[in-house]
């Protein structure tokens, strides 16, 4: 069979067996959502407009209109979650960024806290010497 059999097939078992018609439709939404244009779509698609059609009760204009409606809702969402990834990782970079400024500069302070205490043990060791 041709994968537009397969589906097509898919939706009307869906059909048949109301409790397996969620999981078509999430599949051949999935499917439909994951693939962008061309025939794979159109197919999956014919999936979605036929469980709908069975276990709905809608027309196939409507369950069409639906199906359509739940992908460009989809394609308008995408934009979007795209958008905030891109925002949250430029989030990260700059408390990344200022979490190693703030790591330097501990470990500077801390160095310098170090140096003085050499200096100050150099000096009083001479002191010691100098006295003893």
């Amino acid at each position: 069979r041709n994968v537009q059999e397969e589906i097509k097939g898919r939706g009307q078992q869906a059909g048949q067996q109301p409790q397996r018609a969620r999981d078509e439709i999430e599949t051949a939404l999935r499917q439909i959502l994951g693939q962008g244009q061309g025939t794979a779509q159109q197919v999956d698609k014919e999936a979605v407009v036929n469980v709908l059609e069975k276990r709905a009760g809608m027309n196939r204009q409507q369950a069409s209109t639906t199906a359509d409606r739940w992908v460009s809702s989809y394609q308008q969402t995408i934009p979007k979650v795209q958008q905030g990834v891109q925002q949250a990782g430029q989030q990260a970079q700059k408390t990344a960024e200022q979490t190693a400024e703030a790591i330097g500069m501990a470990a500077l302070w801390s160095f310098t806290g170090m140096l003085l205490t050499l200096i100050a043990a150099i000096l009083g060791g001479a002191t010691g010497t100098i006295a003893g």
